[in-house]
């Protein structure tokens, strides 16, 4: 299936839509810091980088706490998680990743809440000149 970005499927839209999600979850778990300088750190997969960016800004303003964001693969941070021990929130890309981190101990089960999907995309150029209408397309 083809995706293309127009007024009915704007990712502005769908961007702010997470923005507020992951503000919410941000306040909700800043009580759970153990620093007193007011902080959260919270480990993401790279994919969400652009919302998560935006949702730090918008949480540090509404509130006075700093979000230290750390980007990488999930597994990767999760595998940061559970060397330094640390961390307020863990964002995965994957429902796999965070099962992992539940499995490991390094998230409560209760605290679980999904607040978005990935859904892939495949973009092309104005035109499809190309002709790319799914994977297949692209082995040629």
């Amino acid at each position: 299936m083809l995706l293309k970005s127009n007024e009915k499927t704007c990712p502005m839209k769908k961007s702010l839509v997470v923005v507020i999600a992951v503000v919410t979850i941000f306040i909700t778990f800043a009580g759970c810091s153990q620093e007193e300088t007011k902080s959260i750190t919270v480990f993401c997969g790279s994919a969400s980088k652009p919302a998560m960016e935006e949702a730090a800004q918008v949480f540090e303003e509404e509130t006075g706490i700093t979000a230290y964001l750390n980007f990488s693969g999930s597994g990767t941070v999760l595998s940061q998680m559970k060397v330094s021990q640390s961390g307020d929130l863990y964002i995965p890309g994957s429902p796999d990743y965070m099962a992992m981190a539940i499995e490991d101990g390094v998230v409560e089960p209760d605290t679980v809440v999904i607040i978005s999907y990935l859904v892939p995309a495949i973009l092309v150029q104005a035109g499809n000149p190309l002709n790319i209408w799914g994977l297949a397309d692209l082995a040629r």
